[in-house]
């Protein structure tokens, strides 16, 4: 079943996703079984063209890991699309933009739905381990 997917948030939680086919709507509690049945949400993240380790989606606001040119960096995925994604490296706060080459960029999910209330890097440096990002 190919469809857009989304997260679904109620308020700062997690409470499921969501996948349109078509005309039709399906929503997963754990993104493997769908239904019909709505979950009630406040707030929908997109899904972004990037996979994480094990080959499932990476959505907006979530915090990876990505090897680039051999460096190991932590970023915060601030916006995306089909075709861009904004991320803000977590060690020096810049933001860059990340263009979907069509080749598959797999990263390391480490922080799933960073709030967007809560866009203090230095109090995510807190629940994210950064040792070795700073060489």
């Amino acid at each position: 079943m190919v469809g857009v997917v989304s997260r679904l948030r109620d308020y700062d939680q997690v409470v499921g996703y969501k996948k349109v086919v078509g005309r039709y709507k399906f929503y997963s509690p754990d993104f493997y079984w769908w239904t019909g049945k709505v979950i009630a949400f406040t707030r929908e993240e997109p899904v972004s063209w990037l996979t994480n380790n094990y080959g499932l989606p990476v959505f907006e606001n979530d915090v990876v890991q990505i090897t680039e040119s051999g460096r190991l960096r932590c970023y915060h995925i601030q916006m995306c699309d089909k075709e861009t994604a904004v991320l803000v490296d977590l060690i020096s706060g810049q933001s860059r933009e990340l263009l979907n080459s069509g080749e598959r960029l797999h990263c390391k999910a480490l922080f799933a739905g960073f709030s967007e209330q809560k866009q203090n890097y230095s109090i995510l440096r807190q629940y994210v381990d950064v040792d070795g990002l700073l060489s």
